[in-house]
């Protein structure tokens, strides 16, 4: 937020320099006033834009190779289904069960999106 009553998000790209050469440039994007926007929906889109600029600079952390959705859910079977109460376990395990499991077990953690 600003002294002039708007929200910005600031970050930092790579550009091509007038030599060819890649630098680092800061950005400084206007995302809305704050009589038009909140402040959770200015993060929001914050959010949004930094999940573009990672992608582009490579800043996402890769996935482990080889792991599938099945390897997932049993990393959580182990780790967090012990936590829960029994009928959410049950609840839970009977989605994996029937729905889940049967489309998405082989599919590596990289295939699987929102989509």
């Amino acid at each position: 937020m600003e002294a002039n009553g708007g929200f910005y998000s600031q970050f930092y790209i790579d550009a091509v320099g007038p030599d060819g050469a890649t630098v680092t440039k800061q950005v400084k994007k206007f995302l809305g006033n704050i009589s038009q926007m909140s402040e959770r929906a200015a993060r929001r889109e914050h959010a949004r834009i930094m999940d573009d600029v990672n992608f582009k600079r490579g800043s996402i952390a890769p996935a482990p190779k080889g792991r599938t959705f099945a390897d997932a859910v049993n990393n959580w079977r182990s780790a967090i289904a012990p936590n829960l109460s029994p009928g959410t376990v049950r609840a839970y395990e009977s989605n994996l069960r029937t729905h889940i499991m049967p489309r998405f077990a082989q599919c590596t953690l990289h295939e699987m999106g929102v989509h």
